[in-house]
């Protein structure tokens, strides 16, 4: 079973104010708690029968009584069209944050992809320097050896130039 989740539960109250129009059909609430799925059906009915129940108790009560019923019609339109026109405002908000998530999202795989590719750059430079450095050291090498090679050579000519001057 789930727990309580405030943040899907839309509806505070199923019924606060109960409009009762006969020639529309209920529907259920579009927001609220998400039962799990074998109780949902029985919920579904629950919630129908309280409404019909409220609806024909305050139908029966406002005949018995000959008066007026709690919420006249111009009154239920109103708060409709207040209602609805709250739920478009909503929904253009909504809309307007999706298309700014969108475009972060685009900016993030766009930073994402260069940041890729200056890794990628990175790499091949550090490649390159590590190349750079095993040649010079080479190039060291045989420099120093050469360099012996040269010295030897001259210390050779050196001593047979030696033994002939005296």
């Amino acid at each position: 079973m789930r727990a309580y989740n405030p943040v899907r539960a839309g509806i505070a109250q199923l019924v606060e104010q109960l409009i009762c129009n006969h020639q529309v059909a209920g529907s259920i609430p579009a927001a609220g708690t998400i039962p799990p799925l074998a109780a949902a059906k029985s919920l579904r009915a629950l919630t129908a029968f309280v409404l019909m129940v409220v609806c024909l108790g305050w139908t029966a009560g406002a005949v018995a009584q000959n008066s007026e019923p709690p919420v006249t019609l111009e009154q239920a339109q109103a708060r409709t069209q207040y209602a609805r026109g709250r739920m478009e405002a909503a929904q253009r908000k909504v809309q307007e944050l999706e298309r700014r998530e969108k475009t972060a999202y685009r900016q993030l795989t766009e930073a994402q992809r260069r940041y890729e590719e200056s890794k990628i750059a990175a790499d091949s430079a550090t490649e390159d320097l590590l190349a750079a450095q095993a040649e010079l050291e080479e190039a060291r090498r045989r420099y120093e050896q050469e360099a012996q090679h040269l010295r030897r050579i001259y210390q050779e000519s050196e001593a047979r130039r030696r033994p002939r001057r005296n």
